[in-house]
Order: C-alpha cells, then sequence, then structure tokens
C-alpha cells in the first residue's frame, strides 16, 4: 500500500471568490478565538485536482484522517463517500471514478450549519493491492484488537484482521503478526497462511509470557503490533499499530 499527500493544492470557495488553502484548515477558527459568538456556520466547498494514476489492477482510495461536519466527496461528478459526525475518518474507494492516466478533480462539500466543521488532520491518496487488508472498514485499520486473557503470567491477545480480495480468481496469502514492546523487541508473535476470495476475516492469538502490567497512570505498558500480508514470502500489505497491554 501506498500513501501519496494531499495537503497542498486545494482551492475554498464559500461566499465569494475561491482562495488557496493547505491542509489541516478550519475555515472559521478566528471566529472560534474572537470571542464575538460569530464563528461562520454553512455551505463551502473544498476542491483540487488528483495526479494522474496508473493502476495495475490496485485500487484507489482517498483519506481524510480526521473530520467533523456534514461532508460528501465528489470526484469527477460522482459521489463516492457521505460523512455525518465529529472527529472520524473518510475513506472512499475512488477506483471506478477516475479514469487510468488521467488528472481527476476531487470536491469536497462541507455544511457545518449543525455542527462544528473542518479537515483537522492530512488527506492523503492510497494505492492499494488488490489483495489486502480491508480499507472498508468505516475508516479503521481493519484490524481489530482485544484482551481475551490477563494475569501476571500471562496475556492472551485476540486480533481480528479483515481481509479482502478484489480479483476474481483465490489469493493465497500468509497473514504474520509481531508484538514489539518500547524497547524495540519482538516480545510474540502468530502467523498463518489462508486462501480465500473476496472478503474474509482471519482471527488469530497472541501469547506474552510474563507481562509488565501497569501500576497506575503513571507506567503503561505500549507496544505496536506489526500486522504483515504476505504474497509468496512478499510484502503487499501492512499495518502498524500502537496499543497497550492492560
Amino acid at each position: 500500500m501506498k500513501r501519496m499527500s494531499l495537503n497542498d493544492g486545494w482551492h475554498l470557495s464559500r461566499q465569494g471568490p475561491s482562495k488557496a488553502v493547505t491542509l489541516p484548515h478550519v475555515w472559521n477558527s478566528p471566529d472560534w478565538q474572537d470571542g464575538g459568538n460569530d464563528d461562520g456556520r454553512g455551505l463551502c466547498i473544498y476542491e483540487r485536482k488528483l495526479p494522474p494514476q496508473i493502476l495495475n489492477g490496485q485500487s484507489l482510495y482517498f483519506e481524510f484522517e480526521v473530520a467533523t461536519a456534514l461532508a460528501e466527496v465528489i470526484v469527477n461528478g460522482v459521489s463516492v463517500a457521505t460523512h455525518k459526525g465529529d472527529a472520524s475518518t473518510i475513506r472512499a474507494d475512488i477506483t471506478s471514478a477516475v479514469k487510468q492516466g488521467e488528472a481527476a478533480v476531487i470536491r469536497v462539500t462541507v455544511d457545518n450549519s449543525a455542527i462544528a466543521n473542518g479537515f483537522f488532520r492530512n488527506a492523503c491518496l492510497i494505492v492499494a493491492s488488490p489483495v489486502r487488508i480491508s480499507l472498508d472498514d468505516e475508516g479503521s485499520s481493519g484490524v481489530h484488537i482485544s484482551q481475551t486473557r490477563v494475569s501476571p503470567a500471562r496475556v492472551d491477545l485476540s486480533v481480528d484482521v479483515l481481509l479482502d480480495n478484489v480479483t476474481q480468481a483465490d489469493a493465497t496469502v500468509e497473514c504474520v503478526l509481531e508484538l514489539i514492546d518500547a524497547n524495540g523487541e519482538g516480545v510474540a508473535g502468530a502467523s498463518a497462511r489462508l486462501t480465500f476470495c473476496g472478503k474474509t476475516r482471519k482471527t488469530l492469538t497472541l501469547a506474552l509470557d510474563d507481562p509488565r502490567l501497569p501500576q497506575g497512570s503513571g507506567s503503561p505498558y505500549l507496544c505496536s503490533l506489526s500486522v504483515r500480508l504476505l504474497s509468496d514470502g512478499v510484502e503487499i500489505d501492512r499495518r502498524d499499530i500502537r496499543t497497550e497491554i492492560r
């Protein structure tokens, strides 16, 4: 999976001529700070061109890391995603809305009449392998971690990995997990081989022996979970997720 920043090159239209802006951006932040209870509300439009892409069976996604508004994402005139809520990710598969090797236009209409507004984090374009860890799980990483057993002697982690195969044929992959502690040392691991087409879910268990359980808020046991997807030994997708043992 490859990520390309889309923070630059945006134009904002709202009650007058458009102006160039860079994300992260909140169009009425001065109004929040002047104490006048006059923060700007209403509809505005963010627009920019997307660079041409050559997709060899890959998928193309657009992502806002964090948005707070009523929003609709439109690519080349096609509505690809809508969002209603506060402080969550917008991610949309735009593969069918773009043409191979041609620039595309993305337009995001935002209405903050009822709730707060803005794009408080980064925007990016994602080029994803046709066989991958899911990008369609409500803006999540596609990986869900839960602790199923906790004791001074051992902690068991259950890891659900959501997988997508958008080809028309079965694919055989290996899912490899490694839990890495704050010192960069691998402390637990697991792997599984599976063949699938379409969507599937694979659950693996990690067993961490002699864990250092936290003693109050001042001593968290912070780790990183590496989730790798391999095809014939070659990494085709990956997630690195921070987590805490408690």
